[in-house]
C-alpha cells in the first residue's frame, strides 16, 4: 500500500515534505525557539524558555524514527523558508486513530492560517489514502495563558 503521508504534500502555500538529512537541525531549533512558551509548558514550566541544538536533532531523531511516526518540515513553497514542523502519528499508539503530535509553526509567521493550512492538507490526505481505516483525526490545542 502506498501511503501519500510520506510524500510531499502541496497547499497553496506550504509544502511538507518528510524530514530528511539534507534538513538542517539549526533550521528546526530557529522555529522552536520562537516558540518559547511552548518550550517552558513542555519543560513543565520549569523556567526554560530555549533549546539548544542538540534538542533539535534529538526531536529529529525520535519523530523519524518513532513506529508510527511521519515527521514532516513546513515550507513557504514561494521562498523555501522552513516555518514549522509536524509529527503525525498515523496510527497513534494507544488508539486506532491518527493524532498531530506536534505541530509548531515559526512564531514570526504566526495567526496566518498556516496551521489550520496544514492540518487541512492532513486531513485531505488521510481522508483520500486511508478513509475507510481511519474515520478522524486527532489533535489537542496547547494555548499559553494571554498575561
Amino acid at each position: 500500500m502506498t501511503d501519500a503521508v510520506l510524500d510531499t504534500i502541496e497547499t497553496a502555500r506550504l509544502r511538507l515534505s518528510p524530514v530528511g538529512e539534507s534538513d538542517q537541525p539549526a533550521e528546526f531549533l530557529e522555529v522552536f525557539n520562537t516558540n518559547e512558551d511552548f518550550i517552558e509548558a513542555s519543560e513543565q514550566f520549569t523556567g526554560r524558555r530555549a533549546y539548544e541544538l542538540s534538542d533539535a536533532e534529538m526531536y529529529l531523531w525520535q519523530e523519524t524514527n518513532r513506529e508510527n511516526s511521519r515527521c514532516l518540515a513546513i515550507h513557504l513553497r514561494d521562498t523555501g523558508a522552513l516555518v514549522g514542523t509536524v509529527c503525525l502519528l498515523v496510527p497513534h499508539d494507544k488508539e486506532p486513530y491518527p493524532w498531530v503530535g506536534l505541530l509548531l509553526i515559526h512564531g514570526h509567521h504566526q495567526r496566518r492560517g498556516l496551521g489550520t493550512e496544514v492540518v487541512s492538507a492532513l486531513e485531505g490526505v488521510l481522508t483520500r489514502e486511508h478513509s475507510l481505516r481511519y474515520p478522524s483525526l486527532r489533535t489537542w490545542i496547547w494555548k499559553p495563558t494571554l498575561q
